[in-house]
C-alpha cells in the first residue's frame, strides 16, 4: 500500500547509521553476523528461527539484464490507497499524521510508539532479499532480513516506520490479516524482487514470530524498489528501534517486551 509515506522526496538529512556507528554494534539474535546497538540489548534468550527459499541466493538479475535502482524521487510518493471504499488504507494508529521535523534516531535508541516518520534516507542500493529470521531477546523481539548486493551500489535503504491501523497488499489494498495487538509498518526503500533461475520471481520466504513482542510477520516484495514489512506486535504502545546493517547487508527491526 505505501512505498514512500507522502510528501517525501530525496531529503538532506543524515542517514541513521554511518559505518564507524555499524562497526561499533555488539551482538544481536544471532551473535556477531546480526550486531545490535549497544543500547538496550541484551543476550538471546531462544535460538533463531531462520526461512529462506531453496533458491533464495541466485542474485537478482541474473537471468535478465541488471536494473538501475530507482531514485527516491521516481517512486510514487505517499500512502497511495486505491479510490474504493474497500480494503485497506494505512491509517497511522496512534500518530496524527507523517512528522518530518522529528530528528532521525541515534543508532541503538528505540522510538516511541507514536513515532511516525523517515528514519534512515535512501541512497543509491539495490538489494535482493535472501532470509527473514526472528529471535527473542532479554527485554525485546527481533526482526532480521538479510539481502544480496548483487549490483554492487554502496548505498543504503531508506527507512520509514510507524504504527498503522490495518496492512494492506501492495497494489490492490486488499486488507492482510495480522494477528496482534498492534501493526508496525516498515518500508525499505531500494530493494528489488528477486528472480530464481527459470526467470520468475522467487516466492518470499515465511517465518514464525517469536511470539511475545511479534506476533506475525508480513513481508512483501513488489517491483516497484520498496519491500514493505509488516509485523503483528501482541501488546499495544510498544517502543520499537530500525536500522540498517552491512556486510551482510540487512535490515533490523526490534520490538520491544512489556514493561
Amino acid at each position: 500500500m505505501w512505498g514512500r509515506p507522502k510528501g517525501i522526496g530525496t531529503r538532506g538529512v543524515g542517514l541513521v547509521a554511518s559505518a564507524a556507528a555499524a562497526a561499533a554494534l555488539v551482538a544481536g539474535c544471532t551473535g556477531s553476523d546480526d550486531s545490535s546497538p549497544s543500547a538496550g540489548t541484551g543476550t538471546s534468550s531462544a535460538a533463531p528461527t531462520t526461512a529462506s527459499e531453496p533458491d533464495a541466493s541466485v542474485a537478482p538479475g541474473e537471468s535478465s539484464e541488471p536494473a538501475e535502482p530507482e531514485s527516491a524521487d521516481s517512486r510514487t510518493p505517499g500512502l497511495t490507497p486505491d479510490d474504493s471504499d474497500s480494503g485497506c488504507r494505512d491509517g497511522l494508529t496512534y500518530a496524527d499524521d507523517w512528522d518530518w521535523s522529528l530528528p532521525r534516531p541515534e543508532p541503538g535508541e528505540f522510538v516511541p510508539y507514536d513515532y511516525a516518520s523517515q528514519i534512515q534516507e535512501h541512497s543509491e542500493s539495490a538489494y535482493g532479499l535472501t532470509v527473514v529470521r526472528t529471535a527473542e531477546h532479554d527485554g525485546f523481539d527481533r526482526f532480521v532480513a538479510e539481502y544480496t548486493n548483487p549490483h554492487g551500489y554502496t548505498g543504503e535503504p531508506g527507512l520509514y516506520a510507524a504504527y498503522v491501523e490495518c496492512a494492506g497488499a501492495e497494489g490492490s489494498g486488499e486488507e492482510i490479516p495480522i494477528t496482534g495487538e498492534d501493526i508496525l509498518a516498515v518500508s525499505i526503500i531500494g530493494g528489488t524482487p528477486r528472480i530464481s533461475d527459470d526467470g520468475v520471481w522467487a516466492e518470499t520466504p515465511e517465518i514464525d514470530a517469536p511470539g511475545t513482542a511479534i506476533t506475525e510477520i508480513d513481508y512483501q516484495e513488489p517491483t516497484g524498489g520498496t519491500h514493505l514489512l509488516h509485523l503483528g506486535v501482541g501488546h499495544e504502545r510498544a517502543d520499537f528501534r530500525v536500522f540498517s546493517l552491512t556486510d551482510p547487508y540487512r535490515v533490523v527491526v526490534d520490538i520491544a517486551h512489556p514493561d
